[in-house]
């Protein structure tokens, strides 16, 4: 039995927050930090450095001494969201230049990528994650499963794809925790999913939580994670206080303190962990190294 075979499961909840907003860095310090809650922030260092990348959206970027807060905290995790929010090797490669030099990691240390609007497919990173690897990057984590690999579609069927996309619509006018649940529970991933064939370079898979996302919808998701022992990755864009604008990428905050309570609550009947991409790799190596000793 190898050390893959020993790692499980209980369920497992990864936050994800994309671009670096400066409302993700206040719920990081209001609430992460204070109940100890690990989250990984994807870092768009053109808009942190001041350049106007994102046109459309009003939100204020982090700035790097923030950046470096959390990064020095040991509980949050860096990662790569592009420099000027492209899916190309170059931009990726110039937000890790970046990031490296504002907080001082040395150039052989390995980080994450979140693909910007989840464009990364299973298939294109099936084909050039070596390429990825070789450069100095541990993962990718991009969208729903659903749009992610043809080669996976060979394997649904049309009816089943058909009531999931149907699942997701009627969800989202109806607010229907169950069938938000249904739509979104293939995302729900194991460790071979992430590894599969034995790689040490990760793919991740992630639920976007919108404006129109309720907190009972990912309220039933989590309890869904744990019934299953699944690992399950929640992408957050911003987090907006009470009159506030709220985009279409913008969660509640009042919402989201509920999850990150009730995401406490259950780790604290030790039902589930709240973990990073890079908390599950540590852990797998070392009990992959527990094997072999």
């Amino acid at each position: 039995m190898n050390g893959r075979d020993n790692y499980k499961q209980k369920a497992k909840i990864i936050l994800s927050f994309d671009d670096a907003r400066q409302d993700q860095y206040t719920a990081a310090r209001e609430l992460l930090d204070p109940l100890k809650i690990p989250a990984v922030f994807n870092i768009t260092s053109g808009f942190v450095d001041g350049q106007r990348v994102f046109p459309d959206i009003q939100a204020d970027p982090m700035t790097w001494d923030q950046i470096r807060w959390l990064n020095d905290s040991n509980l949050f995790e860096i990662a790569v969201h592009g420099h000027h929010h492209k899916n190309d090797l170059q931009d990726f490669l110039r937000c890790r230049k970046r990031i490296f030099e504002e907080l001082n990691v040395p150039d052989r240390e390995v980080i994450g990528i979140a693909s910007p609007n989840s464009q990364l497919t299973d298939d294109f990173i099936d084909k050039n994650y070596q390429m990825y690897q070789q450069r100095g990057f541990s993962y990718i984590r991009t969208g729903p499963r659903y749009h992610s690999s043809q080669k996976k579609r060979k394997y649904t069927s049309v009816m089943e794809r058909k009531c999931r996309t149907a699942a997701r619509r009627i969800s989202r006018i109806m607010e229907n925790p169950e069938l938000y649940s249904i739509a979104y529970s293939k995302n729900l991933q194991t460790i071979e999913d992430i590894y599969p064939e034995g790689r040490v370079f990760g793919k991740y898979h992630s639920v976007p939580v919108m404006g129109h996302t309720t907190w009972g919808q990912l309220e039933k998701l989590v309890k869904y994670t744990i019934r299953k022992r699944g690992i399950c990755t929640l992408m957050f864009h911003s987090i907006v206080k009470t009159n506030e604008e709220k985009a279409p990428w913008s969660w509640k905050w009042d919402d989201f303190l509920k999850l990150v309570m009730y995401l406490e609550e259950q780790r604290s009947q030790d039902s589930m962990e709240l973990v990073t991409p890079k908390i599950i790799r540590v852990e797998l190596d070392e009990k992959q190294g527990h094997q072999c000793n």
